[in-house]
């Protein structure tokens, strides 16, 4: 199997009055051409995990253990000069805010140019058919009339599709998608999603897409990794994780999500918060929500036992059901 990247034993902290644990000890991969969903509520270190692979985490957040193996190389071990060259041209990013990621004073075309200057040597000609086709593909026809747009005469819509556009114009291997749709209408979130899974059948680009709302998850990806806390606690192909969810977090995500079945019926929701990472880390950070949860729950850590071939979850009542099924 051919891993674009592998994330291994991964821990971030946030430096404060002392160093506060947000993402926990974390194992995912992404093999080539697929697309891997991290779903979790706000809090739960997604995005904090997506900025640590491209090398954006802030001054106060540090990667205090564990590799990011990118095509057989530790993103964590390269020298600056070295990352620089891989950021923006192998691996590129879509943030979730394109008007406050995009230059409020500089034009279209100039900006997503930038990818261009920097990885390639091609001439201002050449960079600029290059900007126009990669308009085009996202499906913005009027592409030279963009170019010579500022971000402010677009819709969000628009804006997120030059975003695409930029961070797709060096054809990456790997694609980050940090909520990429969140404020967007139905409509273009659609579009948006459809677009994504285009740019992965066309160019075989993987995507990790990171997102709060599973029922968008569900739509483009191929596995899904369950976060909270900081912690994986489930993570598995998206029919195993849909048709037989077994951490109870992630059926509560399941089961907030508005169907046409349960039209006129109150949703269910998780009762509680996500913990803040100055609280007291417990042996399940679920526990306190979970309506399941025992003594054995807040005494020890549950292990990650495996349901099916790639379907793995930590939890002390599902690992009781695996066992009890295995007999």
């Amino acid at each position: 199997m051919n891993f674009v990247l592998q994330v291994k034993n991964l821990s971030i902290d946030i430096k404060a009055e002392k160093n506060y644990t947000a993402v926990d000890h974390i194992n995912f991969d992404i093999n080539e051409g697929e697309i891997v969903g991290i779903v979790g509520e706000s809090g739960c270190g997604k995005s904090l995990t997506a900025l640590s692979i491209m090398g954006l985490l802030s001054k106060n957040v540090e990667v205090s253990a564990g590799n990011i193996i990118f095509n057989q190389k530790d993103l964590l071990a390269l020298q600056k000069k070295e990352r620089q060259a891989i950021f923006g041209k192998d691996i590129s990013m879509i943030f979730q805010e394109p008007m406050t990621s995009l230059n409020p004073l500089m034009k279209i075309g100039k900006q997503i140019e930038e990818a261009l200057s920097l990885h390639t040597n091609l001439d201002k000609e050449s960079k600029k058919e290059y900007v126009k086709n990669a308009l085009l593909k996202v499906g913005l026809s009027e592409a030279e009339k963009i170019m010579k747009s500022y971000p402010f005469e677009l819709s969000g819509g628009m804006q997120q599709r030059v975003m695409i556009a930029m961070a797709t114009i060096c054809n990456p291997k790997l694609l980050i998608a940090d909520e990429p749709t969140t404020a967007l209408d139905v409509t273009t979130q659609t579009q948006v999603l459809q677009l994504l899974k285009k740019i992965n059948t066309d160019y075989h680009t993987s995507i990790l897409f990171i997102s709060h709302d599973v029922g968008v998850i569900k739509q483009i990806c191929d596995r899904i990794i369950v976060m909270y806390s900081g912690q994986i606690v489930e993570i598995g192909k998206t029919r195993d994780i849909l048709e037989n969810p077994l951490h109870e977090y992630t059926k509560g995500l399941l089961n907030s999500i508005p169907l046409r079945k349960r039209k006129g019926k109150p949703l269910e929701c998780i009762p509680g918060r996500v913990p803040a990472i100055t609280e007291k880390r417990l042996a399940c950070q679920f526990a306190p929500r979970c309506k399941k949860a025992n003594v054995l729950c807040f005494a020890q850590v549950p292990e990650r036992i495996e349901k099916t071939t790639g379907h793995y979850v930590k939890c002390h009542e599902a690992q009781k059901e695996i066992n009890y099924d295995r007999t």
